[in-house]
Protein backbone atom coordinates (compact mmCIF):
# COMPACT_ATOMS: atom_id res chain seq x y z
CA UNK A 1 0.00 0.00 0.00
CA UNK A 2 2.90 1.91 0.89
CA UNK A 3 4.34 1.72 -2.39
CA UNK A 4 1.61 2.57 -4.31
CA UNK A 5 0.85 5.65 -2.41
CA UNK A 6 4.72 6.46 -3.10
CA UNK A 7 4.25 5.52 -7.01
CA UNK A 8 1.18 7.62 -7.57
CA UNK A 9 3.18 10.87 -5.74
CA UNK A 10 5.99 9.92 -8.34
CA UNK A 11 3.05 10.45 -11.16
CA UNK A 12 1.59 13.12 -9.85
CA UNK A 13 4.65 15.10 -9.22
CA UNK A 14 5.98 13.99 -12.84
CA UNK A 15 2.57 14.99 -14.53
CA UNK A 16 2.57 18.44 -13.07
CA UNK A 17 6.46 18.89 -13.91
CA UNK A 18 5.54 18.32 -17.55
CA UNK A 19 2.75 20.47 -17.50
CA UNK A 20 -0.08 17.99 -18.60
CA UNK A 21 -2.68 19.45 -16.41
CA UNK A 22 -2.32 22.77 -16.44
CA UNK A 23 0.08 25.97 -16.69
CA UNK A 24 -0.50 28.01 -13.75
CA UNK A 25 0.93 31.26 -12.72
CA UNK A 26 1.50 33.42 -9.41
CA UNK A 27 2.22 36.82 -9.02
CA UNK A 28 1.76 38.94 -5.68
CA UNK A 29 1.95 42.80 -4.88
CA UNK A 30 0.91 44.68 -2.27
CA UNK A 31 -1.11 48.14 -1.53
CA UNK A 32 -0.35 50.67 -1.48
CA UNK A 33 2.53 50.43 -3.22
CA UNK A 34 4.58 53.02 -1.09
CA UNK A 35 3.25 52.05 2.33
CA UNK A 36 4.00 54.48 5.20
CA UNK A 37 4.02 53.96 9.19
CA UNK A 38 0.25 53.98 9.92
CA UNK A 39 -0.89 52.63 6.15
CA UNK A 40 -3.05 49.56 6.34
CA UNK A 41 -0.85 47.43 3.87
CA UNK A 42 -2.47 44.36 1.87
CA UNK A 43 -1.11 41.73 -0.09
CA UNK A 44 -2.90 40.95 -3.14
CA UNK A 45 -2.41 37.74 -5.49
CA UNK A 46 -3.51 36.68 -8.26
CA UNK A 47 -3.41 32.86 -9.45
CA UNK A 48 -4.31 31.90 -12.58
CA UNK A 49 -4.68 28.44 -14.41
CA UNK A 50 -4.51 28.66 -18.30
CA UNK A 51 -6.03 24.72 -19.00
CA UNK A 52 -7.68 23.00 -16.30
CA UNK A 53 -10.00 24.41 -13.62
CA UNK A 54 -9.44 24.60 -9.92
CA UNK A 55 -10.32 25.39 -6.47
CA UNK A 56 -8.42 26.91 -3.59
CA UNK A 57 -8.10 24.56 -0.56
CA UNK A 58 -6.51 26.29 1.64
CA UNK A 59 -3.08 28.99 2.90
CA UNK A 60 -0.54 29.31 5.29
CA UNK A 61 1.11 32.54 6.12
CA UNK A 62 3.57 32.70 8.96
CA UNK A 63 6.91 35.93 9.57
CA UNK A 64 10.17 35.32 9.63
CA UNK A 65 12.05 38.76 10.84
CA UNK A 66 10.85 40.77 8.23
CA UNK A 67 9.97 37.58 6.10
CA UNK A 68 6.48 37.11 5.71
CA UNK A 69 6.09 33.36 4.16
CA UNK A 70 3.15 32.64 2.09
CA UNK A 71 1.48 29.26 0.44
CA UNK A 72 -1.09 29.58 -1.54
CA UNK A 73 -2.75 25.81 -1.87
CA UNK A 74 -4.91 25.00 -5.07
CA UNK A 75 -6.02 21.43 -5.95
CA UNK A 76 -7.28 21.07 -9.81
CA UNK A 77 -10.34 19.30 -11.39
CA UNK A 78 -13.64 21.57 -11.63
CA UNK A 79 -14.71 22.89 -15.38
CA UNK A 80 -12.40 22.38 -18.06
CA UNK A 81 -11.95 26.16 -18.59
CA UNK A 82 -9.10 28.62 -17.36
CA UNK A 83 -9.40 29.68 -14.31
CA UNK A 84 -8.44 33.15 -12.33
CA UNK A 85 -8.22 34.08 -8.60
CA UNK A 86 -7.60 37.30 -7.24
CA UNK A 87 -6.90 37.40 -2.76
CA UNK A 88 -6.32 39.65 -0.55
CA UNK A 89 -4.59 39.13 3.15
CA UNK A 90 -4.37 42.19 5.18
CA UNK A 91 -0.99 42.90 6.63
CA UNK A 92 -2.32 45.05 8.97
CA UNK A 93 -0.08 48.60 9.80
CA UNK A 94 3.39 47.30 9.95
CA UNK A 95 6.29 49.28 11.76
CA UNK A 96 9.15 51.16 9.82
CA UNK A 97 11.82 48.64 8.15
CA UNK A 98 12.42 46.99 5.17
CA UNK A 99 10.24 43.28 4.38
CA UNK A 100 10.23 40.84 1.71
CA UNK A 101 7.27 38.78 0.57
CA UNK A 102 7.81 34.59 -0.04
CA UNK A 103 4.30 33.48 -1.69
CA UNK A 104 4.54 29.78 -3.42
CA UNK A 105 1.97 28.19 -5.42
CA UNK A 106 1.34 24.76 -4.51
CA UNK A 107 -0.88 22.77 -6.81
CA UNK A 108 -2.15 19.17 -6.47
CA UNK A 109 -4.59 16.76 -8.54
CA UNK A 110 -6.23 15.03 -5.05
CA UNK A 111 -7.99 16.52 -2.43
CA UNK A 112 -6.46 15.89 0.96
CA UNK A 113 -6.62 16.62 4.58
CA UNK A 114 -5.01 19.86 5.50
CA UNK A 115 -2.69 18.21 7.28
CA UNK A 116 -1.26 16.16 4.33
CA UNK A 117 1.00 18.17 2.45
CA UNK A 118 2.65 15.63 0.39
CA UNK A 119 0.60 15.18 -2.62
CA UNK A 120 0.91 19.37 -3.15
CA UNK A 121 3.84 20.20 -5.85
CA UNK A 122 5.39 23.83 -5.72
CA UNK A 123 4.53 25.05 -8.84
CA UNK A 124 5.30 28.50 -9.25
CA UNK A 125 6.62 31.54 -6.67
CA UNK A 126 6.81 35.28 -6.45
CA UNK A 127 8.89 37.27 -4.39
CA UNK A 128 8.54 41.25 -3.42
CA UNK A 129 10.32 43.43 -1.16
CA UNK A 130 9.30 46.83 0.05
CA UNK A 131 10.04 49.63 2.30
CA UNK A 132 7.45 50.92 5.46
CA UNK A 133 9.21 54.33 5.56
CA UNK A 134 7.89 57.11 8.32
CA UNK A 135 5.30 59.37 7.81
CA UNK A 136 6.33 62.55 5.91
CA UNK A 137 4.74 64.85 8.59
CA UNK A 138 1.97 65.41 5.55
CA UNK A 139 -1.17 67.32 7.75
CA UNK A 140 -3.89 66.70 4.86
CA UNK A 141 -4.40 66.10 1.02
CA UNK A 142 -6.16 68.20 -1.10
CA UNK A 143 -6.73 66.45 -4.15
CA UNK A 144 -9.07 69.74 -5.78
CA UNK A 145 -5.12 72.07 -5.73
CA UNK A 146 -4.81 73.46 -9.53
CA UNK A 147 -1.23 72.37 -10.41
CA UNK A 148 0.53 70.85 -13.53
CA UNK A 149 3.90 69.05 -14.03
CA UNK A 150 5.94 68.69 -17.82
CA UNK A 151 7.58 67.24 -19.09
CA UNK A 152 6.51 63.97 -17.85
CA UNK A 153 8.32 61.48 -18.63
CA UNK A 154 11.04 63.90 -17.74
CA UNK A 155 14.85 63.69 -18.62
CA UNK A 156 16.18 66.54 -17.10
CA UNK A 157 14.05 69.91 -15.58
CA UNK A 158 10.72 69.28 -14.46
CA UNK A 159 8.50 71.87 -13.92
CA UNK A 160 5.49 72.72 -11.83
CA UNK A 161 2.96 74.60 -12.66
CA UNK A 162 0.59 75.96 -9.38
CA UNK A 163 -1.32 78.89 -7.85
CA UNK A 164 -0.04 78.17 -4.74
CA UNK A 165 3.33 79.07 -3.34
CA UNK A 166 5.39 75.92 -2.95
CA UNK A 167 6.00 74.98 1.03
CA UNK A 168 8.03 71.81 0.06
CA UNK A 169 8.49 69.00 -2.94
CA UNK A 170 9.42 66.22 -2.29
CA UNK A 171 10.20 63.22 -4.33
CA UNK A 172 9.78 59.25 -3.19
CA UNK A 173 11.18 56.20 -5.52
CA UNK A 174 9.35 52.94 -6.01
CA UNK A 175 10.75 51.83 -2.80
CA UNK A 176 9.21 54.40 -0.76
CA UNK A 177 12.67 55.71 -0.49
CA UNK A 178 13.12 60.17 -0.37
CA UNK A 179 15.51 60.74 -3.25
CA UNK A 180 14.59 64.48 -2.86
CA UNK A 181 13.42 67.01 -0.58
CA UNK A 182 13.43 70.49 -1.15
CA UNK A 183 11.92 73.42 1.25
CA UNK A 184 10.93 75.88 -0.48
CA UNK A 185 9.93 79.99 0.32
CA UNK A 186 8.05 80.76 -2.78
CA UNK A 187 7.65 80.79 -6.51
CA UNK A 188 8.88 82.60 -9.59
CA UNK A 189 6.25 85.39 -10.30
CA UNK A 190 5.68 83.16 -13.39
CA UNK A 191 3.41 80.72 -10.62
CA UNK A 192 6.03 77.77 -11.85
CA UNK A 193 9.21 76.42 -10.60
CA UNK A 194 11.47 74.25 -12.03
CA UNK A 195 13.55 71.32 -10.32
CA UNK A 196 16.58 69.36 -11.83
CA UNK A 197 16.10 65.51 -11.99
CA UNK A 198 18.98 64.23 -14.05
CA UNK A 199 20.58 62.96 -11.30
CA UNK A 200 17.86 60.27 -10.50
CA UNK A 201 17.99 56.86 -11.80
CA UNK A 202 15.49 56.11 -14.68
CA UNK A 203 12.35 54.46 -12.82
CA UNK A 204 8.71 55.62 -11.68
CA UNK A 205 8.43 58.29 -8.84
CA UNK A 206 5.72 59.93 -6.85
CA UNK A 207 5.85 63.61 -6.19
CA UNK A 208 4.73 65.17 -3.19
CA UNK A 209 3.82 68.70 -3.40
CA UNK A 210 3.11 70.86 -0.40
CA UNK A 211 1.54 73.93 -0.09
CA UNK A 212 -0.39 76.23 2.65
CA UNK A 213 -3.66 74.87 1.29
CA UNK A 214 -2.74 71.35 1.79
CA UNK A 215 -0.79 68.31 -0.08
CA UNK A 216 -0.68 66.38 -3.67
CA UNK A 217 1.37 63.97 -5.59
CA UNK A 218 1.60 62.95 -8.57
CA UNK A 219 3.44 59.88 -10.81
CA UNK A 220 6.40 61.11 -12.52
CA UNK A 221 8.83 58.97 -15.02
CA UNK A 222 12.26 59.71 -15.28
CA UNK A 223 14.04 58.75 -18.42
Amino acid sequence: MKSLRNFYIAFLLLMLSNNLYSQGNLSIEIQPSNPIVNDEVKLFTHVSFSTVGAYKTHDLTWLDNNNLHVDLYYTLGGQSMPTYFIDSISLSQLPEGLYTIIADLKVSTHYTDFEDMSYYYKYDSDTITFRVNKALGIEFFNEKMKFSYFPNPVTSDLTINTEDIIEEVIIVNCLGEIVLQLKLNKIEDSGSSTFDLSDLAKGMYTCFLRTKEGITSEKIIKL
